[in-house]
């Protein structure tokens, strides 16, 4: 006979991902003020021309999105 599985005494010993973290208030705002800066077509960001080489079939993907 199987042996059941506690899925939530699991998790409990599971280590969080800290990238998974829920946002503060202020990151939300911040990150909500650039994201309407770039669709602004008035607000003009400072960019700066690079160089990369890339695989062609990467490239080919970046080109059909």
């Amino acid at each position: 006979m199987r042996k059941k599985t506690n899925r939530k005494a699991l998790q409990k010993h599971k280590p969080r991902d800290p990238s998974l973290r829920k946002p503060t208030p202020e990151e939300v705002v911040e990150f909500l003020e650039n994201y309407r800066k770039l669709l602004d077509p008035r607000v003009r960001l400072p960019s700066k021309l690079i160089s990369l080489k890339v695989e062609e079939a990467l490239l080919a993907s970046f080109k059909a999105k």
